[in-house]
Order: C-alpha cells, then structure tokens, then sequence
C-alpha cells in the first residue's frame, strides 16, 4: 500500500508520522558529536559560552539562538552534542510540522511524502547536525507559513497573533527571517486585495494587528534590525558589491542542493517539483499555487532585487525546502494516488507501485546518508589527536590557509579549542597574523615548528617533498620539516620559503610573504625583507601594511636595518636609496636624515659654526624652540630667528647635487600676541662675491598662514664650490616686530630624497 493509500485512513496517518518523525530523530541525533567544529560552529560555541551580554553584543546575529544553545550546554555540556542538540531538535519538529502544513493545505499525502523526503534530506541533515542558526530558521519559517495560512481560512485573531509571535521569534533567531517576513507581506498585501473586492473591507485588520504586534515587541531591536540592513543590502552594502548574485545563480544552487548535488537525483527531483507545478496549474488552484510557489521564488527574487550581499549558498534559503518539498510531494501524491474509477486490480498496482517508490527512496537515501555522516567539514580534532602524540610541550603550530581568497585562516580560531580539550601547552601562531611580540618570543626559542595548513587546491607535500606531512579530512594537512639549525624565527623563515609555492590564493599568499619579510627583518635579512615585502605589496596593495602595532611598522623596521647595513659595509649609495625610501614614510626619521645630510645647520648652530648678525638692539636671541600646531600636532625643532636677524653658514658644497631642506613658521606661542607677521630669505653668497637671493616670503599672522610651510631649495649650481648660506628674517609689511616669532625647522643641506638615482 502507498503513503497516498495509506493517508486515507485517519488510524494510519499519525502512525506514519510518528515513524518518520523517530527515523529523521534517531538519524539526526546519530554521530552528533562525531564531527569537529567548524569555524562559524566555534563563534556558536565561544558566544554562548559566554555572558548574556556578550549573546546581545553579537551585531550580525540576533540574540535568542545563542541563549538557546547557552541553555543547552549548560544542560548538555559545553560540547559538540550540548552546542548542536537545538539544530537537531529544530531539524526534527520541522518534519511533523511539514506534514501538519500538508493536511491543512488538504494534502496529506503530499504532506506524509514531503516530511518523508525532509526527513531523509541530506541537505537538511547536515543543517540540523551544525551549532548554526539555519535549522531553527527553516522551522521558524515553517511555523510562520503554517500558522499564517491557518490565519487566512480561519480568520480567528488568535491565530493571527499567534503569527505575529512566531514572526518576532523568528526575526530574533535569524534575520533571514526578514525575506520570509517580506514575502509574505506581498502575498498578504494579494490577500487583502481580494478580500477588498470580496466586500471584507475589514479584513485588513487582522495583519494590522499581527504588524502592531510585531512592531511593539520588537522596538527595542529595530537599531540592530537596521544595522543589519545595512550590513547585507546593496552595492554600498560592507561586505561589499563582489557577493551579489543573480536570481538564476540562486535558482541553481537551491535545486542542486535540494537534489543532494547529484546531478541525476537533482534533475529527478527538479521534474517532480515542476510537475508539481503543473498539476496545480492544471486545477486552477491559483491561491495555493501563488503561495506555496511564492514561498519558493519569491525570497530569491526578492534577495537578487534588493541585492543582498551574500554568497548563493542554498542554507541561506533553508526556509525555501519546505514549500520546495510540498510542490514535490504533490506530484508523487498525484502520481501513486489510485481513482475511484479505477478497478480493484489497478488500485493494487497503483498501491504496490507506492510501497516500491517508498523502499526505493528509502534505500537510495541510505548511501546519501551515508556520504553526509562521513563528511567533515575539517578534521581539527583529529589534527589536534596527532599532535597530542607527536609534538612536545612548547612546540609551535603554525596554522595558515593557502587557498581562501580573503587569506582568512580558520586554524588559529578553532585549533586552540582541540588543543585545550587535550590539555597539551603549544604555542599557536596564525600565519597571516604574525605580530613582533610573538615573533619576538621566537628568537629567544629553539622550538620544533609544526604547520597545519588548509589547501583545497595544491597539496603542500607535493612542492617539497622534504616535509613530514598527514592529511585529514577537509583537506587539511599537518606539515613538520626536518630541523633547521639555528632559533625557531630561521625555522620560521626557511618554512615560510617551502610554503609559499604551495600557496594558490593571492591574498594569502601575500599575508604570507609580508609575514616572511618580517622574520627577515627581525632576523637581520634586511634585503631579503625588503624585496618579499615589495613584491607583496605589489600583488596585494590593498591586504599588506597595517596589521602590525601603531609602535611597529615593517617597511621602518627594515629601511632602517638597511642602512645601517649598508653604511657598516661602506656601500652610501645604497644606504641614501634607503634613506629616501624610508623618508617617504617617516619624514622626522633621524636615521634617514642623517644619512642624506651633508649639513645640519642647527647643528652648527648649537656648536658655534653660525655667525648670527643683528639689525636691532634687543631682540629675541636665536635659540632652538619646539613648534608645536595645535590644529594637528605637527611638531618640530626650530631655529627662532626674532627678526631682524639673520643666521649665516660658510660651507664646502660637496660635487653632487644638494638641496636645502627646511620647514618655516610662526611660532604658535606667538599667534595671540598681534603682528603682522615676518618676512623669510635664504641668499647665497659665493667666494667673488656674488649674491643671490633664492627664496623670500611673507608669513601673516592669520589663520591661513598659521602652520608649516615646506621648503626645498635646489644648490645644485654650486655643486663643489665654497659658500656662505644666509636665513634671514625681517618684519612684516607693516614694520611691526611684534610677535615675530619666526622659526626655520632643522634647516638641512642634503642629498635630494627624492631624485630617481642619488649621488
């Protein structure tokens, strides 16, 4: 006898759904735990295992699932079981549930054939055995669609508010539940119209009053609500434009996955969901057609519409399975239902053709069950097992992912976890995320160096067939090569060599290589840094620089090893190219001044090379005086030059090309105290006698001259000749010396930082 048979008789009916509703229990329930945690499952866990704040703090997610899981951990314990146990509970209330829809659309026999299919389901399996929101969504949306249709035909108001409870509890498990609440609201907004024109010009009322409830209860979470928004819709959306797809992208990948990603099971399955379509079409049942179907097409038109920043991933519209299932069953239904115009004999067949379609969906599930089970999403325990038995207290885990395209390693977040349920003491350390404090424990260790690394693409032994390598599920590796004499930090180094032509993915592979410049840097390779880092920086302009501490940085750390470097070997050209490159950066560096400056005029100044001569008596003497913008807090040493005086420097001017480097101001003290400002000249005077004055400007004493003004002289047509140099300060147009604190910052003779080949 067929489910359709069956369904016939009332006495048989909850007997079939009590077997489906054990069997998709017992399987759901069945190697729970079995499966490591994946990335997403450990911010579950790490959320829930926290405070009740911290469930609230949480601006992508809504509250309610992690004090769920929060609850049935405490319960259940703070494992894989306790942390997954609502996602299986969700997963098998959904099946009765489905088949309760069935009857109360009046077909139960679609209704018995769509929960036995949701029950066996091992797209919906894997989502009810995951420590993720997407179970509980499915059934909150079921819930929803289930109590709204009740809502419609009986119009009783305590099934609509009851639908606007389910529809708050919804939107505070997940937010996807707003495309559900938005699809809904369209089909609403049909049945109003009808009811309008029917003569119920009240009906409205009923779905105002869900929306009061909806709205009142959920006032205090509209903020989040709208972050949330703002966070998944359109171009300007922050993750970004590049996840939005089409509603065929999303079509595909829901009827592939719905088919269990068997090309030939998916096809089967898109041709009875069609045939369901049909056979509703084909008894002009419109209302259900457009609501069921709509249940189906809508969210994902409604998700390609409002561009909704998401990959096409069908667990996204989980909420979609139910209603794809239902139009399903209704074919199989139709199908293997006998007519009463039918004879005895031909009734029989029909039956006997159900039960051989029930044993044939039974048993071609089981080996897609089968493959679901055995399916890991990464082995990380059993990665943590292996080091447990073969790695020593103290050792270094290197975890790095080698074909992501954003270069995001889910080692370090989740591998801290197995090793702590283990107990054994290792030192993580996240590949993209190597930070000096870390690296700075490396050199004083001589730690082995393990790697568990994550490539989808390449496998790692196959580059260097030098490493020790194991391979777990998800195609993840644990990596140790043979020791490397020397600190962990020239381990590091020469693993991060072998690793890099393993590694697919730019974006990682550039985290990577600025992380080797690092070590290098640290490590005293400061050609070797330099030319990983640009290389880097050049394939990933965008991802490199900035991950470091604001006291840090990379490119100072090995432009300034490089000139040492260079000037200790004698080679000062190469140590000026670095200088000027440094400079570009950190234009107050005193190493990379100093090795450009040929004079440092302050500093013949403070030891008596300066001859200073005075046009009035009583001036403020020259002195050194830090300037100081309060606008920004640009600062710098300055020479205070009260006019009318000037400062004057007899120099050798070397062969090459030099410029004077200097920075003028006011001094800020000075700003409040009146003026009109002073008057700023370099002249250069040579051995004949000549004159020539190369630079003069006023500076008023008003807000848009109160700051540092660059200034950069050329000298190259006095290229090895002798000179005398002269900064000289008057007054201001007026003649007024008041507040005439006129300040030359470190004035400089020195090689041009920026001319493509220096001297």
């Amino acid at each position: 006898m067929s489910l359709s048979g069956l369904s016939d008789r009332r006495a048989i009916v909850p007997v079939l759904a009590l077997i489906i509703t054990l069997a998709g229990f017992g399987l759901r329930l069945h190697h729970l735990a079995g499966d490591s945690f994946w990335y997403d499952e450990i911010l579950t866990y790490k959320t829930a295992a926290g405070s009740v704040e911290r469930a609230f703090s949480v601006r992508s997610h809504p509250p309610l699932y992690y004090l769920l899981v929060s609850a049935s951990m405490k319960l259940f314990g703070n494992g894989e079981f306790g942390a997954r146990l609502p996602s299986a509970i969700a997963g098998t209330v959904a099946i009765p549930l489905l088949l309760a829809w069935g009857r109360q659309l009046r077909r139960p026999a679609a209704g018995l054939w769509a929960a036995l299919l949701l029950a066996l389901s091992p797209f919906h399996l894997r989502y009810s055995q995951e420590a993720r929101h997407y179970a509980l969504l499915m059934l909150c949306s079921l819930a929803s669609y289930y109590v709204l249709y009740r809502a419609i035909r009986s119009k009783q108001w305590r099934w609509w508010i009851t639908y606007g409870m389910v529809i708050v509890l919804s939107i505070l498990i997940h937010y996807g539940s707003l495309v559900v609440l938005a699809t809904q609201t369209i089909f609403l907004a049909g049945w109003i119209i009808r009811q309008w024109l029917d003569g119920e010009r009240r009906a409205f009322l009923y779905p105002a009053g869900s929306a009061a409830i909806v709205a009142g209860l959920l006032a205090f979470w509209l903020p989040r609500i709208r972050f949330a928004l703002n966070w998944n819709l359109g171009e300007t959306a922050i993750r970004g434009n590049q996840n939005i797809n089409p509603a065929g992208t999303w079509l595909r990948e829901l009827f592939t996955t719905f088919g269990t990603s068997s090309p030939w099971l998916s096809a089967g399955l898109t041709a009875l969901f069609a045939a369901g379509l049909l056979i509703w079409i084909r008894r002009r049942e419109w209302r259900l057609l457009a609501f069921i179907g709509g249940a189906v097409f809508l969210p994902v038109l409604l998700i390609a519409l409002f561009k909704v920043s998401r990959w096409a991933f069908a667990k996204y519209v989980i909420y979609t399975l139910p209603p794809f299932l239902l139009i399903i069953g209704v074919a199989r239904a139709a199908f293997l239902t006998p007519r009463t115009s039918w004879t005895m004999r031909s009734r029989r067949l029909a039956q006997a053709g159900g039960v051989l379609v029930l044993l044939l969906v039974v048993a071609g599930s089981r080996p897609l069950l089968t493959a679901e089970f055995a399916y890991m999403e990464r082995d990380w325990r059993g990665l943590a097992d292996a080091l447990q038995d073969m790695a020593a207290e103290g050792d270094i885990v290197l975890t790095a992912a080698a074909d992501l395209p954003d270069g995001f390693n889910q080692g370090a977040f989740v591998l801290p976890y197995y090793l702590e349920q283990s107990g054994q003491q290792l030192h993580i350390l996240a590949a993209p995320d190597l930070d000096t404090e870390t690296l700075s424990e490396l050199l004083a260790t001589d730690a082995r160096i393990w790697t568990a690394v994550i490539n989808r693409a390449i496998d790692p032994t196959a580059v260097n067939n030098t490493w020790s390598a194991r391979q777990f599920q998800g195609s993840l590796y644990l990596l140790q090569k043979p020791p490397v004499d020397g600190p962990a930090a020239a381990q590091l180094a020469d693993l991060y060599h072998h690793l890099l032509p393993a590694v697919v993915a730019p974006s990682p592979r550039c985290l990577l290589q600025e992380n080797l410049a690092l070590v290098q840097a640290k490590t005293g390779d400061f050609i070797a840094a330099k030319d990983n880092y640009q290389e880097a920086k050049a394939a990933c302009p965008r991802r490199v620089d900035g991950r470091y501490p604001p006291d840090f940085d990379l490119v100072r750390e090995f432009y300034s090893g490089l000139i040492t470097q260079y000037r200790q070997q004698g080679q000062i050209n190469l140590a000026r190219e670095a200088a000027a490159q440094l400079l570009l950066l950190d234009s107050k560096n005193e190493s990379a001044l100093e090795t450009l400056t040929v004079f440092n005029l302050q500093h013949l100044f403070n030891t008596g090379q300066a001859m200073v001569s005075s046009m009035a008596d009583g001036v403020e003497p020259v002195q050194v005086l830090r300037f100081t913008m309060p606008q920004n807090g640009d600062w710098g040493d300055a020479l205070l030059v009260h006019p009318p005086q000037a400062l004057s420097f007899a120099m050798q001017l070397p062969p090459e090309p030099v410029i004077l480097q200097t920075r003028i101001a006011l001094a800020p003290q000075s700003w409040e105290w009146g003026g009109d400002g002073a008057a700023f000249s370099v002249i250069v005077e040579t051995v004949p006698g000549d004159t020539e004055i190369l630079f003069s400007q006023e500076l008023q004493n008003n807000e848009p001259d109160r700051t540092w003004h660059d200034l950069s002289l050329s000298l190259a047509a006095y290229a090895g000749e002798p000179i005398t140099l002269t900064l000289q300060t008057g007054p201001g147009p007026a003649a007024d010396f008041t507040a005439d604190w006129a300040g030359w910052e470190t004035p400089r003779i020195m090689f041009d930082p920026e001319l493509p080949d220096l001297p």
